[in-house]
């Protein structure tokens, strides 16, 4: 069994969950004169960009995949 196809794999679903993360900051909208992020967000947010920080990519590389700063 070849590593690329995990790896493959495992880049698309990281995809995935970025892309379910900004529809899901996007659904809600903005809140008083910034938008702000529940707790569960923010808990994604982080758990993301560590397990992309494992993977090898920069946190700016997993900030703008999430769409934050």
């Amino acid at each position: 069994m070849s590593v690329a196809p995990v790896k493959e794999e495992e880049a698309m679903e990281m995809k995935e969950q970025a892309e379910k993360f900004r529809r899901q900051v996007l659904e809600r909208g903005e809140v008083g004169p910034r938008t702000r992020y529940t707790q569960e967000q923010r808990q994604e947010a982080v758990a993301y960009m560590r397990a992309r920080q494992q993977q090898g990519a920069s946190r700016e590389e997993a900030a703008k995949e999430l769409g934050v700063s």
